[in-house]
């Protein structure tokens, strides 16, 4: 296999797993190049496509195969690591979640969930969601179009399927009613209309062309023009200033929070300034 298109699917499949990398590590090669990709992967022993990975990340910059070794680690783990911190009056334990993993990894979430709304903990968890309004959407979702632009990709659980061709074992994120989350608890995420208009509020407006309107326009490959301003800002920092926020402002005083690995040192250190 190309071992250049085999590092820019992995780049890409590692930022699904939730690693933020840039978008424009993937170029334009064809779908028919990158399906027959995935293809020949698939059709790879497991050990193999191990030792192909690492070729891969030993090329990329120290910081970034850190972050991926990190990945890897939480995508392979039986359960995830729990850290429990004091703020004032309030116990915050923070569950750091992958948005792929072994299913040995969710069902000690929904143990973990299970376990401390028992003690009369409250869930806050991460979950890009969608204004309320009462209007109905536009044929065209331009804000959903702008999202996908913004991240480089279709963010939707198919996508994360796509790490199933480099680790067979593992699935997508269940949803949080089947890790136990109930509606008692709450979405501690920004709406997809904040986090847009965060975006153009640091860099300008997010202009859609043509192509960002072909609706097949949904698989692992993003053709179109690419944004090259630095999305952590926005994906990372803005909803982890939120995330803090409400916990600072919440009422309750056992909050079990369920957050992407990469956002939880940056809420903990928002918390501990005070």
């Amino acid at each position: 296999m190309n071992m250049s298109l085999f590092k820019k699917i992995i780049r890409k499949t590692l930022f699904i797993s939730g690693l933020l990398l840039p978008a424009a590590y993937l170029q334009a090669q064809t779908q028919s190049e990158i399906d027959a990709a995935l293809a020949s992967i698939k059709s790879m022993p497991p050990a193999q496509v191990e030792a192909m990975l690492k070729m891969a990340m030993n090329t990329m910059p120290a910081d970034k195969r850190g972050d991926m070794e990190d990945a890897l680690k939480l995508m392979k783990a039986s359960k995830p690591e729990t850290k429990t911190i004091q703020w004032k009056k309030k116990t915050i334990v923070f569950v750091p979640i992958a948005h792929a993993s072994t299913p040995e990894f969710y069902a000690s979430v929904k143990s973990i969930v299970s376990d401390y709304k028992a003690k009369g903990y409250t869930v806050f968890f991460e979950q890009l969601k969608r204004a309320e309004t009462n209007r109905p959407r536009p044929v065209t979702d331009t804000v959903s179009l702008k999202l996908r632009k913004l991240v480089g990709l279709e963010p939707s659980r198919q996508t994360y399927a796509v790490l199933k061709n480099f680790f067979p074992d593992i699935v997508p994120q269940p949803e949080y009613e089947a890790l136990g989350v109930t509606k008692s608890d709450l979405n501690a995420d920004v709406t997809v209309e904040q986090l847009v208009q965060h975006y153009e509020k640091l860099y300008g407006t997010i202009n859609l062309t043509a192509c960002d309107f072909d609706v097949n326009k949904t698989s692992l490959l993003y053709n179109c023009d690419k944004l090259n301003n630095d999305i952590e800002p926005v994906i990372l920092d803005y909803r982890n200033e939120n995330v803090a926020g409400l916990l600072k402002s919440s009422k309750t005083d056992k909050i079990l929070v369920i957050y992407g690995a990469k956002h939880v040192p940056g809420i903990i250190k928002l918390l501990s300034a005070g």
